[in-house]
Parts: C-alpha cells; sequence; structure tokens
C-alpha cells in the first residue's frame, strides 16, 4: 500500500510540476510561479527518497539479506579520532 500510495504522489507531483507554468501564468507573478516549481521539486526529492525507504523495507519482509556499509567514508575524520 506504502509503495502504491507513493508512486501515485510522485506521478501527481509530475503532473503538477508539468502543468503549473501554463496553469499558472496570468494569475501569479513569475517569482511566484518559480517558487511553486521549487517546491514541486523538493517534494519529489523527498518522495524519491521515501519510495527508496519503501523499496528497502520490503526487501528486508522478503528476507533479503543486506550488507552494512559505512556512510561518508573519505569525507573529514574517522570515527572516534579528535
Amino acid at each position: 500500500m506504502a509503495r502504491l500510495h507513493v508512486a501515485s504522489a510522485v506521478e501527481a507531483a509530475r503532473a503538477g510540476y508539468k502543468g503549473a507554468p501554463v496553469d499558472l501564468k496570468g494569475h501569479l507573478p513569475p517569482h511566484a510561479i518559480k517558487a511553486v516549481l521549487d517546491a514541486y521539486r523538493e517534494e519529489g526529492s523527498q518522495l524519491v527518497r521515501l519510495s527508496r525507504s519503501i523499496e528497502v523495507v520490503e526487501r528486508a519482509l522478503r528476507g533479503d539479506v543486506f550488507t552494512a556499509t559505512m556512510r561518508g567514508q573519505g569525507r573529514g575524520s574517522a570515527p572516534g579520532s579528535a
């Protein structure tokens, strides 16, 4: 259910993003339309991350085995060093 819900939200966001410039032209100034498009882009990024999270949970529920990895390797100092 979560996967389907997020997929429909992604589809709706894409449709809104594509239609917003035409639908809003003449009703909002250009800077406001840009703000709407920025909000759609941000929401789209969040939906993509959520979709990936749902995929991982589905895989775990199916019994897939995961290997631990370290994020951020090569950035700054090693954990525990100061």
